[in-house]
């Protein structure tokens, strides 16, 4: 589904919105309102999602590119920039100065006994990181005989949901047919608890009935493995 396609209103959220509230028009759920609802929706499902996933990884269909980044590693720094849209890492591997990629797992302050200053101090091929605010630290450090420095480090993770804006057309919403419903009544609910409450329960209701088939529906599905263009992000240190 589209965010707001004047030219097939029957693939438009928008139009799907306004006809669940009834027919009204965009003078009464103008779309800078209607965006901003459909943004805070789609981070209610994403969360969900995100809790709910296994084997399938979410991504925001309305992205043209998969999230994963990649950056230069630079010898004997530990510290590297998030991504900024990184909501969560699902991955991490490095590369060797051989060429092949490595997994490096993650580690929690609890599981290290002894000083962090101290721990893997030398530098070489990372096996462990640690996150910490916006920062991603690789323990050891790489060491530049030991690693690809050039776009050595790469990342999988979740990122922030593609948001919409009022001028927002024929974007995707991103969550697949049976998701965008969910968008598409949660976004209604919005607008009915303030202005039409005799239509809020019957939307709640339907919500989540759509909400619960599709958390159901991802469980155990598998995310398609098609190629796409990877995510760069720079390293600010």
């Amino acid at each position: 589904m589209k965010f707001n396609d004047t030219s097939n209103t029957h693939n438009s959220l928008a139009h799907y919105v306004w006809y669940l509230l009834g027919g009204i028009s965009s003078s009464e759920f103008p779309l800078a309102d209607l965006s901003r609802a459909t943004n805070t929706a789609k981070y209610n499902l994403a969360v969900k999602v995100w809790k709910q996933q296994d084997a399938w990884d979410f991504n925001d269909g309305g992205y043209t590119t998969f999230p994963i980044a990649t950056t230069t590693l630079v010898d004997d720094q530990a510290d590297y920039t998030l991504p900024t849209d990184a909501m969560g890492i699902r991955r991490v591997e490095v590369k060797d100065s051989a060429g092949n990629w490595f997994v490096v797992d993650p580690i929690d302050d609890t599981n290290i006994d002894v000083a962090l200053d101290e721990f893997r101090e030398v530098k070489g091929l990372p096996e462990y990181y640690r996150l910490e605010n916006e920062s991603i630290i690789l323990y050891p450090a790489p060491s530049s005989a030991q690693v690809t420095t050039t776009a050595g480090i790469k990342l999988t993770y979740n990122r922030e949901i593609n948001e919409f804006d009022a001028s927002t057309t024929t974007t995707d919403v991103g969550m697949g047919g049976l998701g965008d419903q969910v968008i598409a009544h949660e976004v209604a609910e919005e607008w009915a608890g303030i202005f039409r409450p005799d239509r809020l329960d019957p939307l709640r209701v339907r919500r989540e009935e759509l909400t619960n088939n599709f958390l159901a529906h991802i469980s155990d599905r598998d995310r398609d493995r098609s190629n796409r263009l990877l995510v760069q992000f720079d390293n600010n240190e």
